[in-house]
This record gives structure tokens, C-alpha cells and sequence, in this order.
């Protein structure tokens, strides 16, 4: 089976992606619309990615540079998926899943580290702020799409 794929930027027409997958992929890839990721990072090149990745496997994506705008957005937006990095600026990703935790107690999303910092006692912290998942930069796409798969359900 064949689907169309249309890249547009700043409203204009960039060209058309025609990919090929099978009935299953194509099912996965519907489960996925309903379920919105938010991803917390202070690098711009990393937020391009993880959109670009996931909303080409079918996740909805929204994107923010640092926790406090995380937080707001928590207050507007319910996502399923929220991934953190460790490293941003004013409040880090340990403290904003410490915020995340005290100011929407009810969340259901799970929330899963993605960040370069990858020394024994991160994620030791991470495990003791029962954090969903932990993934070290750089990673690959289909690693990427396959652990929010499996946090998420799909």
C-alpha cells in the first residue's frame, strides 16, 4: 500500500513524498494520530527532529524550548508522550518532571528522558523521579518511534 505525503514550508507547495508500507505500519501509524507528544528541548535541531520523526510515523508533535514553557503548555494541552532533556537553561528537565509531577498530579502522559547525559548518576535521579523511559542522544528514528510505541501502547 502507497501513501501521499505533502511537504509544505511557509505555505508554499516544497514537493510530494510518496512511501510505500504494509496494512500493518499503516495501522500503526493511525493509532499514533491520537496520541499527542510534547517535546521539552533547548536545542532547536533537536525539536526539528523528534517533530520531523514522529510526525512522519504518525504522531501528532508539539514543541517547546524550556520547562517553564512546558509547564504552560501543561495547563492547555494534554499530551500522551512528554519528552524532557536533562540540559536547558533556568529549570532543568529533573525539575520540571519534579513541577510536571506537583502541578498536574492527575497527567497520565508518560514522560521519557531524551538527552546527551548519559553518566550513572542521571539516570539514577531519573529512576528516582519514576520517570517512564531514559534515551541517550543521539538516537535513531526508528529506536525513537519504537520506544514511544511501547510507552504509549501501540
Amino acid at each position: 500500500m502507497t501513501y501521499t505525503s505533502l511537504i509544505t514550508e511557509g505555505g508554499g507547495h516544497r514537493g510530494v513524498i510518496v512511501h510505500s508500507m504494509d496494512e500493518s505500519a499503516l495501522q500503526a501509524m493511525n493509532r499514533r494520530r491520537s496520541k499527542l507528544v510534547l517535546c521539552v528541548d533547548d536545542d532547536p535541531n533537536i525539536r526539528q527532529i523528534v517533530k520531523h520523526c514522529l510526525t512522519d510515523a504518525g504522531y501528532p508533535v508539539l514543541v517547546c524550548h524550556d520547562g517553564d514553557l512546558c509547564l504552560s503548555m501543561l495547563s492547555r494541552y494534554e499530551p500522551r508522550m512528554i519528552l524532557l532533556d536533562v540540559e536547558m537553561p533556568e529549570l532543568d528537565g529533573f525539575e520540571t518532571l519534579k513541577e510536571i509531577r506537583a502541578r498536574f498530579p492527575q497527567l497520565r502522559a508518560k514522560i521519557m528522558f531524551l538527552t546527551g547525559r548519559r553518566m550513572v548518576g542521571d539516570v539514577q535521579t531519573a529512576r528516582g523521579l519514576d520517570v517512564d523511559g531514559y534515551m541517550i542522544k543521539p538516537f535513531t528514528r526508528a529506536n525513537l518511534v519504537r520506544r514511544l510505541d511501547r510507552l504509549t501502547g501501540i
